[in-house]
């Protein structure tokens, strides 16, 4: 017998796979909003990325003067051989930031979010384990997966 079938029905046991599913992709908050804020005289965008460990991700290096990473060891950071592109690949469970700086001194800040599992797959079940419970749908912001009221 389906296990979503036998249980589906209980409030309680949804509840738990939504926690769950939570800690799964790494972050205690259910939804979380940012606001990115111009630092003086420089004009300052923010990106969110979420990846799954070992997926890779590419981001134009063209126009950048330097780049730091915030916590290492989430994300490794590669600069291609024709020094076009980052190259970003996935390590280990958390959260870090990628800052580019351009040579016209603007700024770019990647908010990385790396989780066990790709969020687009752990959002799909957590829709169907909730299907049928009145007022809550699922909504994704950056890596977080959460419910709304």
């Amino acid at each position: 017998m389906n296990l979503l079938s036998k249980r589906g029905s209980s409030r309680a046991f949804r509840f738990f796979v939504l926690a769950g599913a939570t800690t799964i992709l790494g972050g205690g908050t259910l939804l979380s909003e940012r606001t990115a804020h111009a630092q003086s005289g420089a004009s300052q965008k923010r990106e969110d990325i979420a990846l799954a460990i070992g997926e890779t991700k590419t981001i134009s290096a063209v126009g950048i003067d330097q780049y730091t990473e915030g916590q290492s060891g989430i994300v490794s950071v590669q600069l291609t051989d024709d020094k076009t592109q980052f190259v970003i690949r996935a390590v280990k469970p958390g959260s870090t930031t990628l800052l580019l700086i351009r040579k016209d001194k603007s700024q770019v800040t990647y908010d990385l979010s790396v989780a066990n599992r790709p969020p687009a797959v752990v959002e799909k079940e957590l829709v169907q384990l909730l299907e049928g419970i009145p007022g809550i749908r699922v909504r994704r912001v950056g890596g977080r997966v959460g419910r709304i009221r």
